[in-house]
Protein backbone atom coordinates (compact mmCIF):
# COMPACT_ATOMS: atom_id res chain seq x y z
CA UNK A 1 0.00 0.00 0.00
CA UNK A 2 2.24 2.92 1.07
CA UNK A 3 6.15 2.19 1.03
CA UNK A 4 9.49 4.28 2.36
CA UNK A 5 12.27 3.71 -0.33
CA UNK A 6 15.61 4.04 1.26
CA UNK A 7 14.02 7.88 2.53
CA UNK A 8 16.53 10.50 3.98
CA UNK A 9 15.49 13.37 5.54
CA UNK A 10 18.30 16.37 6.31
CA UNK A 11 17.88 19.69 7.59
CA UNK A 12 20.49 22.65 8.23
CA UNK A 13 23.47 19.82 7.14
CA UNK A 14 21.80 17.54 9.79
CA UNK A 15 20.49 13.67 9.34
CA UNK A 16 17.16 13.57 10.24
CA UNK A 17 16.44 9.66 9.05
CA UNK A 18 18.79 7.93 7.11
CA UNK A 19 17.84 5.16 4.82
CA UNK A 20 14.36 3.90 5.62
CA UNK A 21 12.96 1.17 3.99
CA UNK A 22 8.95 0.28 5.17
CA UNK A 23 6.44 -1.40 3.47
CA UNK A 24 2.84 -0.78 5.46
CA UNK A 25 0.73 -3.80 4.33
CA UNK A 26 -3.14 -3.85 4.12
CA UNK A 27 -4.77 -5.24 7.84
CA UNK A 28 -0.90 -5.01 9.18
CA UNK A 29 0.04 -4.08 12.66
CA UNK A 30 3.68 -2.18 12.16
CA UNK A 31 5.11 -0.94 15.14
CA UNK A 32 8.24 1.81 15.13
CA UNK A 33 9.60 1.93 18.56
CA UNK A 34 12.53 4.30 19.74
CA UNK A 35 14.00 6.71 22.13
CA UNK A 36 12.75 10.82 21.69
CA UNK A 37 14.89 12.33 18.82
CA UNK A 38 15.18 9.21 17.43
CA UNK A 39 12.98 10.20 14.38
CA UNK A 40 9.79 8.37 15.00
CA UNK A 41 7.79 11.58 14.15
CA UNK A 42 9.68 12.52 11.03
CA UNK A 43 9.11 9.45 9.42
CA UNK A 44 5.03 9.85 10.56
CA UNK A 45 5.61 13.41 8.11
CA UNK A 46 7.10 11.93 5.59
CA UNK A 47 4.95 8.97 5.64
CA UNK A 48 1.62 11.25 5.63
CA UNK A 49 3.18 14.06 2.79
CA UNK A 50 3.30 16.61 5.42
CA UNK A 51 7.74 16.58 4.47
CA UNK A 52 9.24 15.86 1.59
CA UNK A 53 12.36 13.34 1.67
CA UNK A 54 15.64 14.98 0.84
CA UNK A 55 16.63 11.45 -0.66
CA UNK A 56 14.62 8.51 -1.68
CA UNK A 57 10.93 7.77 -2.54
CA UNK A 58 7.88 7.23 -1.05
CA UNK A 59 5.51 5.45 -3.29
CA UNK A 60 1.63 5.02 -2.77
CA UNK A 61 -0.11 1.70 -4.67
CA UNK A 62 3.27 1.84 -6.52
CA UNK A 63 3.43 4.87 -7.70
CA UNK A 64 5.71 7.56 -6.49
CA UNK A 65 3.73 10.27 -4.05
CA UNK A 66 5.51 13.23 -5.40
CA UNK A 67 3.90 12.15 -8.95
CA UNK A 68 0.49 11.36 -8.01
CA UNK A 69 -2.71 14.05 -9.93
CA UNK A 70 -5.19 15.42 -8.17
CA UNK A 71 -7.43 12.30 -7.87
CA UNK A 72 -4.58 10.31 -6.63
CA UNK A 73 -3.48 12.55 -3.89
CA UNK A 74 -7.33 12.49 -2.85
CA UNK A 75 -7.15 8.91 -2.87
CA UNK A 76 -4.04 8.98 -0.48
CA UNK A 77 -5.40 11.40 1.97
CA UNK A 78 -8.79 8.78 2.10
CA UNK A 79 -6.23 5.88 2.85
CA UNK A 80 -4.30 7.04 5.01
CA UNK A 81 -5.28 8.93 8.73
CA UNK A 82 -3.02 10.26 11.16
CA UNK A 83 -3.85 9.87 14.53
CA UNK A 84 -1.36 12.36 17.09
CA UNK A 85 -0.04 12.37 20.44
CA UNK A 86 -2.95 15.02 21.49
CA UNK A 87 -6.39 14.44 21.08
CA UNK A 88 -6.75 18.07 20.96
CA UNK A 89 -4.58 18.47 17.88
CA UNK A 90 -7.12 16.84 16.23
CA UNK A 91 -10.10 18.97 17.63
CA UNK A 92 -11.27 22.45 16.77
CA UNK A 93 -11.44 23.40 20.38
CA UNK A 94 -14.39 25.80 18.97
CA UNK A 95 -16.25 23.20 17.32
CA UNK A 96 -18.40 20.33 18.77
CA UNK A 97 -17.66 16.58 18.45
CA UNK A 98 -20.48 16.32 15.80
CA UNK A 99 -19.28 19.36 14.37
CA UNK A 100 -15.70 18.28 13.85
CA UNK A 101 -16.59 14.55 13.11
CA UNK A 102 -18.85 16.04 10.21
CA UNK A 103 -16.32 17.99 8.82
CA UNK A 104 -13.53 15.42 8.06
CA UNK A 105 -16.56 13.17 6.62
CA UNK A 106 -17.39 16.14 4.34
CA UNK A 107 -13.70 16.55 3.34
CA UNK A 108 -13.51 12.39 1.90
CA UNK A 109 -16.46 13.91 -0.45
CA UNK A 110 -17.57 9.91 -0.39
CA UNK A 111 -20.39 8.83 -2.37
CA UNK A 112 -20.98 5.60 -2.34
CA UNK A 113 -23.44 4.89 0.41
CA UNK A 114 -20.69 3.81 3.00
CA UNK A 115 -20.55 6.60 5.30
CA UNK A 116 -20.96 5.84 8.71
CA UNK A 117 -23.15 8.64 10.88
CA UNK A 118 -21.32 10.30 13.95
CA UNK A 119 -23.32 8.22 16.34
CA UNK A 120 -21.91 5.00 14.69
CA UNK A 121 -18.57 6.60 14.48
CA UNK A 122 -18.56 7.17 18.33
CA UNK A 123 -19.98 3.55 19.18
CA UNK A 124 -16.46 2.25 17.07
CA UNK A 125 -14.91 3.64 19.62
CA UNK A 126 -16.50 2.94 22.73
CA UNK A 127 -18.35 6.61 22.95
CA UNK A 128 -21.94 7.19 23.21
CA UNK A 129 -24.36 9.80 21.94
CA UNK A 130 -24.22 12.41 25.01
CA UNK A 131 -20.69 13.13 24.08
CA UNK A 132 -21.72 14.52 20.29
CA UNK A 133 -22.80 18.26 21.66
CA UNK A 134 -19.50 18.78 23.79
CA UNK A 135 -16.24 20.56 23.12
CA UNK A 136 -13.05 19.27 23.16
CA UNK A 137 -12.73 21.27 26.89
CA UNK A 138 -15.43 19.26 28.06
CA UNK A 139 -13.93 16.19 27.50
CA UNK A 140 -10.97 13.92 29.25
CA UNK A 141 -7.83 13.32 27.62
CA UNK A 142 -9.01 9.86 27.07
CA UNK A 143 -12.15 11.04 25.29
CA UNK A 144 -10.75 13.60 22.96
CA UNK A 145 -8.42 10.69 22.07
CA UNK A 146 -11.32 8.49 20.52
CA UNK A 147 -13.25 11.11 19.28
CA UNK A 148 -10.01 11.80 17.16
CA UNK A 149 -9.59 8.40 16.21
CA UNK A 150 -13.60 8.69 15.29
CA UNK A 151 -12.82 11.65 13.43
CA UNK A 152 -10.27 9.67 11.18
CA UNK A 153 -12.24 6.57 10.57
CA UNK A 154 -14.95 9.00 9.37
CA UNK A 155 -13.11 9.03 5.96
CA UNK A 156 -13.01 5.11 6.32
CA UNK A 157 -8.99 4.72 6.02
CA UNK A 158 -7.28 1.52 4.87
CA UNK A 159 -4.88 2.64 7.39
CA UNK A 160 -4.02 4.45 10.42
CA UNK A 161 -0.59 6.49 11.62
CA UNK A 162 -0.16 6.54 15.36
CA UNK A 163 2.19 9.00 16.95
CA UNK A 164 2.34 8.22 20.29
CA UNK A 165 -1.16 8.21 20.85
CA UNK A 166 -1.09 6.88 24.73
CA UNK A 167 1.67 8.60 25.81
CA UNK A 168 -0.16 11.87 27.43
CA UNK A 169 -2.49 9.84 28.94
CA UNK A 170 -3.12 8.59 32.51
CA UNK A 171 -3.24 4.86 33.02
CA UNK A 172 -6.79 4.07 32.79
CA UNK A 173 -7.24 6.60 29.83
CA UNK A 174 -3.82 4.49 28.31
CA UNK A 175 -5.95 1.51 28.68
CA UNK A 176 -9.36 2.75 27.18
CA UNK A 177 -7.19 3.46 24.23
CA UNK A 178 -4.90 0.42 23.28
CA UNK A 179 -8.13 -1.51 24.24
CA UNK A 180 -9.97 0.88 21.16
CA UNK A 181 -7.46 0.67 19.08
CA UNK A 182 -6.82 -3.01 19.19
CA UNK A 183 -10.45 -3.89 18.73
CA UNK A 184 -10.78 -1.46 15.77
CA UNK A 185 -7.81 -3.65 13.95
CA UNK A 186 -9.18 -6.90 14.98
CA UNK A 187 -12.93 -6.03 13.88
CA UNK A 188 -12.53 -4.03 10.80
CA UNK A 189 -9.11 -5.05 9.76
CA UNK A 190 -7.93 -1.05 9.31
CA UNK A 191 -3.75 -1.41 9.15
CA UNK A 192 -1.58 0.75 11.96
CA UNK A 193 1.43 1.80 12.00
CA UNK A 194 2.08 2.52 15.57
CA UNK A 195 5.10 5.19 16.81
CA UNK A 196 6.02 5.09 20.19
CA UNK A 197 9.21 5.16 23.14
CA UNK A 198 7.04 2.22 24.73
CA UNK A 199 7.81 -1.49 24.28
CA UNK A 200 4.79 -2.04 26.26
CA UNK A 201 2.38 -0.33 23.73
CA UNK A 202 3.70 -1.13 20.56
CA UNK A 203 3.76 -4.96 22.38
CA UNK A 204 -0.16 -4.97 23.07
CA UNK A 205 -1.17 -3.81 19.24
CA UNK A 206 1.80 -4.40 16.55
CA UNK A 207 2.54 -7.54 14.13
CA UNK A 208 5.90 -6.70 13.18
CA UNK A 209 8.59 -4.01 15.05
CA UNK A 210 11.02 -2.10 13.69
CA UNK A 211 13.37 -0.17 16.11
CA UNK A 212 14.78 3.07 15.77
CA UNK A 213 17.82 4.92 16.85
CA UNK A 214 19.92 7.53 15.73
CA UNK A 215 17.28 8.18 12.69
CA UNK A 216 18.12 4.06 11.66
CA UNK A 217 16.12 1.64 11.57
CA UNK A 218 18.69 -1.14 13.51
CA UNK A 219 16.62 -4.37 13.79
CA UNK A 220 13.65 -5.39 12.36
CA UNK A 221 11.54 -8.00 12.93
CA UNK A 222 8.04 -10.07 14.22
CA UNK A 223 7.02 -9.15 17.60
CA UNK A 224 8.20 -12.38 19.34
CA UNK A 225 11.21 -12.13 17.87
CA UNK A 226 11.57 -8.34 19.06
CA UNK A 227 10.91 -8.99 22.58
CA UNK A 228 12.23 -12.26 23.45
CA UNK A 229 15.34 -12.23 21.00
CA UNK A 230 16.56 -8.96 20.33
CA UNK A 231 19.78 -8.63 19.27
CA UNK A 232 20.75 -5.26 19.15
CA UNK A 233 21.72 -3.20 22.07
CA UNK A 234 19.43 -0.62 21.65
CA UNK A 235 16.46 -2.97 21.35
CA UNK A 236 17.31 -4.91 24.31
CA UNK A 237 18.26 -1.90 26.43
CA UNK A 238 14.32 -0.63 25.46
CA UNK A 239 13.27 -4.14 26.10
CA UNK A 240 14.67 -4.00 29.95
CA UNK A 241 13.51 -0.28 30.44
CA UNK A 242 9.81 -1.91 29.73
CA UNK A 243 10.53 -4.32 32.46
CA UNK A 244 11.89 -2.33 34.68
CA UNK A 245 8.14 -0.04 34.19
CA UNK A 246 6.23 -3.50 34.31
CA UNK A 247 7.82 -4.35 37.64
CA UNK A 248 6.56 -1.09 38.97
Amino acid sequence: MIELDDVTVTAKAATIIDHISLQLEPGRRTGLIGQSGSGKSTIARVLLGLIAPTRGEVRFNGKPLAALDRAGRRDFRRTLQPVFQDGSESLNPRRTVVASINEAAARAERRDGDELSPVDLLALVGLGPELLKRYPGQLSGGQRQRVSIARALAVRPSLLVLDEPTSALDGVSQQAVITTVNRLATESGVGLLLISHDLTVIERLCDDIHVLDGGEIVESGPRDQILYHPVHERTQTLRDAARVIAGA
